[in-house]
């Protein structure tokens, strides 16, 4: 069994506070590629608990399957990095985070118009189409179509193949 300090796990706990520090723990084992005997190994539970944590998990963020589960595993972990990095305090307003931030990122998204990035990295962060149509003074709709408009573009055909190439380009910017 694994020693699981709650000190070297408190910075992956805030990236999820609704959910435990073991659930935390869990989901970042099996976002790192163990399976569920592995995450039980390495945090001394049963196989079958460890599988009812994730799948509990799986159900607080609404997400289909365990591999969209890890996409949003590592689109949390992402932003917070991309955050530091751009020295972004709060991500989790979009007054702060704000359009000329975002642009910001252009280069890591050739392929993508001004419009279309913040859009797509907006609803990669997990706004709503509303909350980035309202801070942007658009339609719904039009925030929906430069999403979709970007997932083309990026050859993303889902959600979670769009979070996957967002999330790669922000690994090969802070690499």
């Amino acid at each position: 069994m694994a020693a699981e300090d709650p000190i070297v796990y408190a910075q992956l706990c805030k990236l999820f506070p609704a959910l435990t520090p073991k659930q935390a723990l869990n989901l970042c084992y099996y976002s790192l590629g163990s399976n569920y005997e592995g995450v039980s190994s390495l945090t001394d539970s049963t196989p079958a608990a460890s599988k009812k944590s994730l799948e509990s998990i799986q159900k607080y963020f609404d997400v289909r399957s365990l591999t969209d589960l890890k996409s949003e595993f590592w689109a949390r972990f992402f932003t917070h990095q991309i955050n530091k990095k751009y020295s972004w305090t709060d991500a989790h307003s979009l007054k702060v985070l704000g359009a000329d931030n975002v642009s910001s990122l252009l280069p890591l998204f050739p392929e993508l118009t001004r419009d279309l990035l913040i859009n797509t990295i907006f609803h990669y962060f997990g706004y709503s189409m509303n909350d980035i149509a309202l801070s942007r003074g658009i339609s719904a709709t039009h925030a929906e179509i430069s999403v979709h408009e970007a997932m083309s573009a990026l050859g993303a055909g889902s959600d979670q193949l769009l979070r996957t190439v967002i999330s790669s380009r922000f690994m090969g910017d802070l690499c």
